[in-house]
């Protein structure tokens, strides 16, 4: 890898910030500090799956020693499935803490291992010259959206694609890589695949790049096969076990009309791996402006990007920053093409997993050092620090929103009564946030209360470790999320009539009901199978318990589907 001189002003520049301590990890602890004192300080932080995958390490806790926790609804299907990765991590996380502190550990710890991992691969790349204004590359790129949503074994395999790129790009750099070195790449690589496929197929992909820009010779391509041949019977072990989703079907759920720029607008927006919110609204406003565009985190994150690319590519001789610049855009090009998904059942936004990884390796590739770039080195300095204060904003804005609509559902913990089987509504109408908070918060109502909270989505997909059991008759986690999203007031009757289906099914095998937001038309359907026990003292959550009579007509009538709508009938 070529190394670019520094002119004298830039080198001037750069050791005074060195002397007063500003080494890129202490800047990159400075970044991160903020969001973090705001994760851990708000009334209530809950990423939108987090909650999930917590309360689902705790059913591979109990049920791994008593089969008949949680009315041995779930089993353990010990397979070599991705996602055992964030399921570990949650696990010790509840072994440790309560469950409000172990989701917030979990935002903790993957925000930290992501940035300190892209930032540990643009080292290596790149070396340490400009490291610091990568550091806050590094921070804005560890805020996004993936994080948010609480997608803890994707963002654990993000943080192993950047660690087994840097120790690829250092091994490939040698004809004849140690033993022990290459050894540790293996792992790595075995560690990433029980992380998540598509960081995992990525990193694969990383690093047959990295090989032939060192050089694809017979020697680095046989040391890449045998690297990459333990994953081979795992590749085909998870083929098979994803027949059980279905036969792929690529959909393009926003892109609409590829032929006309509305449709391609509309893709860049939801493709976009760090907005969190809307592009046209400022935090701690409701208002909203074309305007507020110009401040959004991801569009000043690109201009940033932008600034330094145009600014550094004219004259600047082929090097390996210019390749991974260029592999990351390639990469940031394939996620905008991607479809949504591959199939209702193999899990969804790929698109911002793949961009996000694009922006990683771009990252790597950054160079704030040519020569006569120092105007534009600070001036793309400014755009990521621009950048990483938005975000950081933001990350404040979406903690009040957890602390007024997750809290008094967390709140509702003390009205459940231990292995009660609970089942969830939502009728939350606003959507300013790309992330809803309340979609499995109820999950977290399961740990240490060994109640079964039927919206708990995981057991519905084939890639996680806890299933329900197939001889219980229960209802599909994806029926509650159904009438989740259902959240524009003109779909309103829709919702109330998917519910009432809902419980004219499975109301035998509920026993408390907790709504949020007090639609009328919810809460007339909960009023014909329940009675109301307790009402939130902000008035958002409200806890329906079988009624006593209801209990006494319907005994053992949880291995018949169809009793309560029959008995609706009569």
């Amino acid at each position: 890898m070529g190394t670019l001189a520094a002119p004298s002003r830039i080198g001037r520049f750069a050791a005074r910030w060195n002397r007063i301590g500003l080494s890129p990890w202490f800047v990159l602890a400075l970044a991160l500090a903020p969001a973090t004192m705001i994760l851990v300080f708000s009334e209530c932080f809950v990423t939108q799956d987090g909650p999930a995958h917590l309360h689902n390490a705790h059913i591979l806790r109990m049920a791994s020693f008593d089969p008949s926790a949680f009315g041995g609804i779930y089993e353990i299907r010990p397979r070599l499935v991705p996602n055992w990765g964030g399921h570990l991590l949650a696990l010790a996380l509840d072994l440790s803490f309560a469950p409000e502190t172990s989701e917030r550990m979990l935002s903790v710890v993957t925000l930290i291992a992501f940035a300190s991992s892209t930032l540990a691969l643009r080292l290596s790349v790149s070396g340490r010259s400009g490291g610091a204004v990568a550091a806050v590359a590094s921070a804005v790129a560890a805020l996004n959206l993936t994080w948010f949503l609480g997608f803890t074994g994707f963002l654990l395999g993000c943080s192993l694609f950047a660690a087994t790129s840097s120790l690829g790009w250092t091994i490939f750099a040698s004809e004849r890589p140690s033993a022990r070195s290459s050894l540790g790449l293996a792992m790595l690589l075995v560690l990433g695949w029980f992380c998540h496929p598509v960081s995992l197929g990525l990193t694969v992909a990383m690093l047959a790049a990295i090989v032939w820009m060192r050089g694809a010779t017979l020697r680095r391509l046989a040391t890449l096969g045998a690297l990459v041949a333990p994953l081979i019977p795992l590749g085909a072990a998870y083929l098979g076990l994803s027949r059980a989703g279905g036969g792929l079907a690529p959909t393009w759920e926003m892109l609409g009309d590829p032929g006309t720029l509305s449709g391609w607008k509309s893709q860049l927006g939801w493709v976009d791996p760090i907005a969190v919110a809307a592009k046209t609204q400022l935090p701690g406003s409701s208002a909203g402006s074309p305007w507020f565009a110009l401040l959004a985190p991801s569009h000043l994150l690109a201009a940033a990007l932008g600034i330094a690319w145009v600014g550094f590519e004219r004259g600047e001789r082929q090097d390996a920053r210019r390749q991974w610049r260029r592999l990351g855009l390639a990469l940031m090009l394939i996620g905008i093409l991607a479809p949504d998904t591959l199939g209702a059942d193999h899990g969804h936004y790929l698109p911002q997993r793949i961009v996000l990884i694009g922006l990683v390796v771009s990252i790597a590739g950054l160079d704030l050092s040519s020569p006569g770039r120092l105007g534009r080195a600070r001036l793309a300095a400014v755009g990521f620090v621009a950048a990483l204060a938005m975000q950081t904003l933001w990350v404040g804005e979406y903690a009040r929103e957890c602390s007024r609509v997750a809290a008094p559902m967390l709140r509702a913990r003390s009205w459940i009564e231990p292995g009660d089987r609970l089942a969830t509504v939502l009728a939350d109408e606003r959507n300013r946030f790309r992330v809803n908070p309340l979609l499995h918060v109820d999950c977290l109502l399961g740990v240490d209360s060994g109640a079964v909270v039927w919206s708990n989505y995981e057991p519905g997909h084939y890639y996680f470790p806890v299933q329900l059991r197939p001889d219980r008759s229960s209802p599909h986690p994806r029926e509650f999320e159904d009438v989740a999203r259902l959240v524009g007031r003109d779909e309103r009757a829709r919702r109330a009539q998917l519910w009432e289906d809902l419980l004219g099914r499975h109301a035998a095998r509920i026993d408390r009901v907790i709504s949020f937001g007090g639609d009328p038309a919810i809460e007339r359907v909960n009023a014909r199978f329940f009675e109301q026990q307790r009402v939130s003292s902000e008035g958002l959550v409200r806890v329906w318990s079988r009624r006593a009579t209801f209990a006494a007509t319907f005994h053992g009538l949880d291995s018949n589907t169809d009793g309560i709508a029959e008995h609706r009938k009569r």
